[in-house]
């Protein structure tokens, strides 16, 4: 004992070597773990004087763990006997009536938990009594007239509701996931509990109640809770007298924890398990709907807008007008309809809808999200009904009405709301979140009647849009026009439920039904009123994102595209950084969409724009002046907005519109800025000036941003924009120029490398075959020595484009840079991985590798891989396949080894003197992979591994024949001592099934290993 009580003190003292610490724990995780310390450590619980509290609570704990590990177990109840009647005895004397102290809650919940555990044990079979020796705690006193307990004993009062409160969540906690044997056991204590006990236990705590009723508020309210708990287990019928509801709603007048924790237990009462009948009795005789609404309408903590409101008290009181709701709603079975008791529920509905008005209207979102389940449920059912009875009754139309109205009031933004504060991003977050659970509230609306919905939307945009033209911004609040915009913006979910907004008729296009021909009227409506000038951050922003997103309302009326454009320009040039920045996004996605209908308007955009266009590198705060690391790809959120403005430019400059001269002269007033950028910041970033290096960065970024905007033409792909003029390209080759230079001189450099394979891969399209030449410098600059797995990776699927988009005319540069290309990735994948993400990208940068060589073959470029300049590199390649092919970690990878093979084995553009021996090679890779010892044949993806192997059996036996089978038969069978029945079957299924039904018979063949 005395060996424990020092460690304990050990293991707490700060000032005890880490050693005699960790010496101190590892002898405390022993005595744990030890079957007999137990004996010890109730010894120590319970002497007098008593030890230190950690120390008497890391005893009770090992007792405790003793106790359930032997109710688990079953057995040893001679060991439980004597814990019970140590503790037994020691709770008498600590809480029984006459004790003047008793332990803090530290050690009041850890013996609380150790007796629930002995409950478990021994209540079943030996320890009946369990509940009348606790009782016993709870009385000090005899009535002298009727001789009945009071329960006036405090410490065993309060010890005693611990105990039936952590009993519940043991055995009945729903919440609590519970293995199926747990689970019978708890039914089989239930069933006894309510057998023996579960009277005089409610008859108990209807007694502490009277007893602590005006004396002491936390014992109200642990009672109060316990009953609520255990209300959901037991026969209703006990608790639920007459006196004990009547009792309960007295608590009302109360104020505090008594009157939270009695709306509380009404809560948890209402929900209790039984038919929908004996529900609709439960409430009626509760008369909860009743006694809720005269508690709405008579406590002056419930008073709206008043400054006794108590949000707390209001959230309650929503929890149980939810609950009541639901539980209602939950008693009308519409597949098989009551009609006495549907009329029951809809008259009680009817008459708890004030109540639910009153909540879900709140302006507190904690007392209004409450009653969202019930709302749901209620939809759920009202759609329900319409869908069986075809129609509403008139007063449920009136509910539908009243509630859609109450959704729509309830989306708007609160009066104190100071949007876009940074200070209150979580608010509005919070806000934003509440706004979409109402949209889902508000769509179940539309599901019950569309025409309701759709006329109360428009009504609502229009009566806006109608205020702000007569009355000016002066007429019309912020709030109230920005729920008017957020509508506008859901309407578009009506609207497109046909397909598409319109559809083409012989005088162009007309509206595509209702819903569609209102939307219409009212982008129309937006756009000639003065919505984009109002005086808000959060208008002029959702006015944008209409724009873009009704975008097709000015393919169809191309007149409004001049106001848009004047719009967007004035919105880019905020002063709220939010709306500013948004702005360039949302003006380059409409640009792009309208281009070719933007007109002689469009320089005078750019023009309007260009102040916009200079860069300003800042530096990330904990930038450290190095900007070859990662850390240097921190860059800053405003310019990563910006570049939205390089590539609307690129995009209003070669509008069909400008001629291709003046095209060039406009993309030249965007470079030139930034080629001097480049060039004056070279030599500071050569220094190692890390904003020099971002500053050319940013010019790169932009640079390629620009050529994307020029030219949505892409090599190899399905596309109906032009490829760029050659007036455009040549100037185009300048930009790949300025980039290069820098590459070359900042190739160690992170964001460099980072910012040249951006722009490289944006260039593809505007340079076209122009960009082929440049390769080799390219991969020179891109793939040194610090270039990082990834960034190899990312190059390589780079280069998979450009060889799929000008297969035609790749052949020669690839042939001469593939051998310096291939040597730095054998280099990178050479490194080993250093830590779990390095691994990771070794592994894509493999996956990466055999796909470029899938690409050059399926793009007919075989001959590449052995030429005379490339056939040196290629016993290197096929060993890196041949290796991956073996890699039964990866299976992903090696499936794609497995596939590569395929390819090359059929190929005919890879022939060379050597071409039989390399098919024979693969071959025997085939048959070494599923023939390992780590080689799981059974794994889903190892499965798929030995398709892919079938696949190129087949294929290898397609392509040379008899040859091959001479081979299996003669050389490679013999030599693994294959029987010959099986290799006779093996082949002659080789020779004889197609490919797809190969690769199935290989499946079962090779996870035989060669056996039967």
């Amino acid at each position: 004992m005395e060996q424990i009580l020092q460690a304990v003190d050990i293991s707490l003292n700060s000032g005890a070597s880490q050693d005699l610490r960790r010496q101190a724990l590892e002898f405390l995780q022993q005595v744990k773990g030890s079957h007999d310390s137990w004996q010890i450590c109730l010894g120590l619980f319970v002497e007098t004087p008593t030890a230190t509290e950690i120390a008497r609570v890391f005893a009770l704990d090992v007792v405790s763990a003793a106790v359930l590990r032997r109710y688990r177990e079953g057995k040893d109840f001679t060991s439980l006997e004597m814990v019970k009647d140590t503790l037994l005895n020691y709770i008498r004397n600590s809480y029984g009536p006459g004790s003047t102290t008793f332990d803090n809650a530290a050690i009041q919940n850890k013996l609380t938990q150790t007796m629930t555990y002995l409950f478990l044990a021994m209540y079943g079979t030996s320890w009946v009594t369990f509940f009348d020796e606790m009782l016993q705690l709870t009385s000090g006193s005899v009535d002298g007239a009727t001789g009945k307990q009071h329960r006036d004993n405090l410490p065993g009062v309060v010890f005693y509701l611990r105990i039936v409160a952590s009993i519940h969540d043991e055995v009945a906690d729903v919440l609590v996931s519970r293995s199926q044997e747990e689970a019978q056991r708890n039914g089989i204590l239930k069933d006894q509990i309510r057998e023996r006990d579960v009277g005089k236990l409610v008859t108990s705590w209807h007694e502490i109640l009277t007893e602590w009723k005006d004396k002491n508020d936390d014992i109200v309210e642990m009672c109060l809770k316990v009953i609520g708990r255990w209300a959901s287990w037991i026969s209703i019928s006990l608790v639920l007298t007459r006196d004990f509801v009547n009792f309960l709603w007295s608590l009302l007048t109360y104020s505090g924890k008594v009157k939270d924790a009695s709306l509380d237990a009404m809560a948890e009462i209402v929900v209790k398990k039984m038919s929908p009948t004996d529900k609709i009795e439960l409430i009626e005789f509760m008369n909860l709907v009743g006694m809720i609404g005269a508690l709405l309408a008579q406590d002056p903590a419930l008073q709206s807008k008043t400054l006794a409101f108590n949000v707390d008290l209001a959230e309650r009181v929503a929890r149980l007008v939810n609950n009541v709701g639901s539980e209602l709603v939950r008693g009308i079975d519409m597949r098989n309809p009551n009609e006495q008791i549907f009329f029951r529920v809809t008259n009680l509905i009817q008459q708890l809808m004030p109540s639910f008005f009153f909540c879900f209207s709140n302006e507190y979102d904690e007392v209004s999200t409450s009653v969202f389940p019930f709302t749901a449920e209620f939809l759920s059912f009202y759609r329900q009904y319409r869908k069986e009875a075809n129609s509403l009754p008139p007063e449920f139309s009136v509910l539908l009405t009243q509630l859609l109205n109450a959704i729509i009031a309830k989306m708007q933004y609160d009066e104190t709301t100071n949007w876009g504060d940074e200070n209150e991003l979580t608010d509005e977050a919070e806000f934003v979140d509440v706004r979409k659970k109402l949209k889902n509230l508000q769509d179940m609306v539309g599901a019950i009647d569309l025409q309701l919905l759709v006329e109360t939307l428009f009504n609502l945009v229009n009566n806006a849009l109608n205020k702000l033209g007569q009355g000016g911004a002066g007429s019309i609040g912020w709030r109230e026009l920005d729920l008017a915009l957020y509508e506008m913006h859901v309407f578009g979910d009506l609207a497109f439920q046909n397909g598409n907004l319109f559809i083409k008729t012989e005088n162009g296009a007309s509206p595509n039904g209702d819903a569609a021909a209102r939307l219409v009227a009212m982008v129309i409506k937006l756009m000639n009123s003065e919505v984009a000038s109002y005086p808000h951050p959060s208008i002029q922003l959702q006015f944008m994102e209409l724009v873009v997103r009704y975008v097709n309302v000015f393919d169809v009326h191309k007149e409004l595209i001049p106001r848009a454009l004047e719009n967007f320009v004035v919105g880019c040039h905020s002063t709220h950084v939010r709306v500013r920045t948004r702005a360039w996004y949302l003006f380059q996605r409409f640009v792009k969409t309208v281009r070719t209908q933007i007109g002689d308007v469009a320089e005078t955009v750019i023009v309007a724009i260009s102040d916009l266009l200079e860069i300003k590198a800042e530096l990330p705060e904990d930038n450290e002046d190095d900007m070859s690391s990662d850390d240097g790809k921190k860059h800053d959120a405003t310019f990563d907005s910006q570049l939205y403005l390089f590539e609307t430019v690129g995009s209003l400059s070669s509008s069909n519109s400008i001629p291709q001269e003046r095209q060039v002269a406009l993309a030249r007033d965007v470079m030139n800025p930034l080629f001097t950028n480049i060039e004056e910041c070279l030599a500071p970033a050569q220094n190692g000036d890390a904003k020099a290096t971002l500053q050319i960065h940013h010019a790169i970024m932009a640079l390629g941003t620009l050529a994307r905007g020029f030219s949505e033409w892409a090599p190899g792909t399905k596309t109906t924009a032009p490829p760029p003029s050659g007036l455009v390209s040549e100037e185009f080759n300048k930009v790949a120029e300025a980039v290069l230079v820098s590459l070359e001189t900042l190739s160690n450099a992170v964001v460099i490398r980072e910012a040249a394979r951006f722009a490289f891969s944006r260039m593809v399209g505007v340079l076209g075959p122009r960009i082929l030449p440049l390769l080799p410098r390219w991969i020179h600059g891109l793939l040194v020595k610090s270039s990082s797995k990834e960034e190899i990776q990312l190059f390589l699927r780079l280069l998979e484009q450009v060889v799929h988009g000008f297969k035609s005319e790749i052949f020669e540069i690839l042939n001469s840079l593939l051998t310096p290309l291939l040597e730095g990735v054998f280099t990178a994948m050479a490194q080993p991985a250093e830590g779990t993400d390095d691994e990771i990208q070794l592994n894509e940068l493999r996956r990466e590798f055999l796909n470029f060589f899938l690409v050059i073959i399926n793009n007919d470029l075989g001959k590449v891989l052995v030429s005379e300049q490339n056939l040196p590199m290629f016993e290197q390649i096929v060993q890196a396949i041949e290796h991956f092919a073996k890699e039964n970690k990866d299976p992903q990878t090696q499936k794609m080894a497995f596939g590569l093979m395929n390819k090359m084995s059929s190929s005919e553009q890879i022939t060379f003197p050597g071409i039989a021996d390399l098919i024979q090679r693969f071959s025997e890779t085939c048959w070494a992979v599923p023939t390992s010892p780590s080689f799981n044949a059974k794994d889903a993806q190892a499965k798929l591994v030995l398709g892919e192997i079938g696949g190129v059996q087949k294929v290898i036996y397609m392509k040379a024949g008899d040859d091959f089978v001479s081979f299996l038969r003669n050389i490679y069978f013999p030599s693994v001592g294959a029987p010959t029945p099986l290799v006779e079957k093996y082949l002659n299924a080789l020779q004889s099934m197609n490919e797809k039904d190969f690769k199935k018979f290989f499946k079962d063949f090779a996870s035989g290993k060669f056996s039967g």
